[in-house]
């Protein structure tokens, strides 16, 4: 079960998140290195070019060279899919966390992140409706007697695409955390 969920970003240093043990909001702070920016376009930009490539390598590959029914070819559609989606959570988010301070937190920033509700809303029905297309793509694919490498991508593209936003964003966890968070607010556990 999920004990923590980062809400909203507050800086490029640092982020907003929710102890569920705990009950109570801290600022996540990131790891940085001397001389180089906090938060680079480019190397993102990198690096979903990499994971596409190799989505699209490994599609080709399994065209070609195997010859799976469409039951197993599904299957390893998902494992890739879905290692591929926790490697890039760990190598994007995971591996970039520091410390979490538990102090007073700003007012403000609790707002802030209250109104990021309708966004992490917006991820959840985004989730059900790739989930929704991939279960109706599924459906459609065991018409076939193989699947082609296009499809074997488009199943690994759904599958990592809710992988991720499920692991890196929790917006389930989130929308919870935030009606805490709304609860608290009303109380007055972050007036000054």
């Amino acid at each position: 079960m999920i004990k923590e969920t980062l809400l909203v970003k507050n800086s490029t240093a640092s982020s907003l998140g929710f102890d569920f043990e705990r009950d109570e909001p801290y600022i996540q702070m990131y790891k940085t290195h001397k001389g180089k920016k906090l938060y680079s376009y480019s190397n993102t930009f990198f690096l979903s070019y990499v994971f596409l490539g190799m989505i699209g390598v490994t599609g080709i590959i399994l065209d070609n060279f195997f010859k799976f029914p469409v039951f197993i070819s599904l299957i390893i559609a998902i494992l890739v899919g879905v290692s591929l989606g926790k490697i890039v959570v760990y190598l994007t988010i995971t591996k970039s966390l520091s410390e979490k301070i538990y102090h007073k937190i700003n007012k403000s920033l609790v707002e802030k992140a209250v109104q990021n509700k309708k966004n992490l809303w917006t991820l959840r029905v985004a989730c059900w409706f790739i989930i929704l297309i991939f279960i109706i793509f599924s459906l459609m694919l065991f018409d076939k007697s193989k699947m082609a490498g296009g499809d074997f991508i488009a199943v690994i593209l759904g599958v990592f695409g809710v992988t991720y936003i499920e692991n890196a964003l929790h917006p389930s966890k989130g929308i919870k955390a935030i009606k805490i968070l709304n609860k608290q607010l009303k109380e007055g556990r972050f007036n000054d």
